[in-house]
């Protein structure tokens, strides 16, 4: 094979436009065969053709090649090989972009591999994979196998049990800033925000959030939860607990405070209620003073605190009703309390119909279901009103009178 003649045939600028084609073919997939046209070539474009096939002149018009009259010329002459590899040799290999997509796809396939295995052993975030797995967010943020593998260490260790974010992160993927920020943090918050069904989080505060409720703080003493009533033991938080029930005063736990350990001892065959907003504890307390039965206030969203408080009790066997806003957003926060074990407290259909009537608010926020009672979604979207739950506050407290302990 004559490279020299190869390249004064088909190797020039002139011809870049015929070798473009071919290589089109060959990426596609398709039979480097049949013609192929430049329409308004300049004259040496034309003439390099004619040179090349031995035809004579053309003064106008478009001009049409037969690949299979290039391939043959070639073949008898400057390149036995034919015209496939005389454009390989001239400009470089040619990828086949079905080839290349499956073996991309291949290589996907096999950096995800261990993600999808996860999800088999842990399906609490099995939907969140399969309507993530395949999109753009997941394509950019898992480019190595170490965020993959990062990614699998740290959603097998959720929830957490007070753990702080950077000794998650470091317990995990050895790097105590791992989840500060950036591409692992991102996608551990998406699934959290996925199961705990509410929007990723956009800034500071709901991200504090998303971690908070899967038990994790930014650190061990901001992170609090409000309790009234709760009996103590001979333990130094079960001592300061029952200083605070007989004085008929709340007390703020910390996240330290819970994962040192909240006794739960005298809680045996108690009831343990849980409201969303403060004004329901302050009641109480106003109401019953020394004999407020055991109360917690979420104040929204459970803290990091609040959920390993909740997670804690379910583990010992304490029994837990949860109130709160009947509202889109209250209804949120109630499914991720629910789903972790307490009991709804007038929270039906039946018992938002009677509140509506007279104490609706326009509604605010976007749907959400309640599989504790699917009506009661239903019902809420259609009559298009929120209750507050500081409206229904004589029926709770009239609920809490049979708890009471005095």
């Amino acid at each position: 094979m004559n490279d020299a003649r190869l390249r004064a045939l088909l190797g020039g600028p002139d011809a870049a436009w015929l070798r473009r084609r071919v290589r089109e073919r060959i990426a596609a997939g398709k039979p480097v065969a049949g013609s192929v046209a430049l329409r308004d070539p300049s004259p040496v474009e034309r003439e390099v053709v004619e040179r090349l096939l031995g035809r004579p002149p053309r003064a106008s018009g478009s001009l049409s090649v037969r690949l299979e009259d290039v391939d043959a010329v070639l073949r008898r002459g400057a390149w036995p090989a034919g015209l496939v590899d005389a454009v390989v040799h001239l400009d470089g290999p040619v990828p086949v972009r079905a080839d290349q997509a499956a073996a991309e796809q291949a290589a996907r396939a096999a950096l995800l591999g261990p993600v999808d295995d996860l999800v088999v052993a842990h399906p609490q975030w099995a939907d969140w994979w399969a309507t993530t797995r395949n999109s753009p967010t997941v394509r950019r943020s898992v480019r190595s196998a170490e965020i993959a593998a990062g990614l699998c260490a740290v959603l097998a260790a959720l929830p957490s049990s007070g753990e702080a974010v950077g000794s998650l992160a470091q317990r995990t993927v050895r790097d105590p800033h791992a989840l500060d920020g950036g591409a692992l943090a991102g996608l551990v918050l998406s699934a959290l925000a996925h199961v705990a069904g509410v929007p990723a989080p956009a800034n500071a505060a709901e991200r504090r959030a998303v971690w908070a409720g899967a038990g994790v703080a930014l650190d061990d003493v901001s992170s609090t939860v409000l309790v009234a009533g709760f009996p103590g033991d001979e333990s130094p938080t079960g001592r300061a607990l029952e200083s605070w029930r007989l004085a008929g005063l709340p007390t703020v736990l910390t996240l330290r405070h819970v994962v040192a350990g909240v006794p739960t001892s005298g809680l045996a065959g108690r009831v343990v209620h849980m409201c969303e907003n403060p004004v329901v504890l302050r009641a109480a307390l106003d109401e019953f003073g020394t004999a407020t039965p055991p109360l917690v206030c979420l104040a929204g969203r459970p803290s990091a605190a609040g959920s390993v408080l909740l997670r804690s009790l379910v583990g010992d066997g304490v029994r837990l009703r949860y109130h709160g806003d009947l509202d889109w957003g209250g209804l949120s926060i109630a499914g991720s309390v629910l789903e972790l074990g307490a009991e709804p407290w007038r929270m039906s259909v039946a018992d938002y119909r009677d509140a509506v009537r007279h104490s609706g608010r326009p509604l605010r926020g976007n749907p959400v279901p309640t599989p504790w009672d699917v009506d009661l979604a239903v019902e809420v979207e259609r009559v298009g009103m929120g209750v507050d739950e500081e409206a229904v506050l004589a029926e709770l407290l009239a609920d809490l009178r049979r708890f009471a302990t005095g």
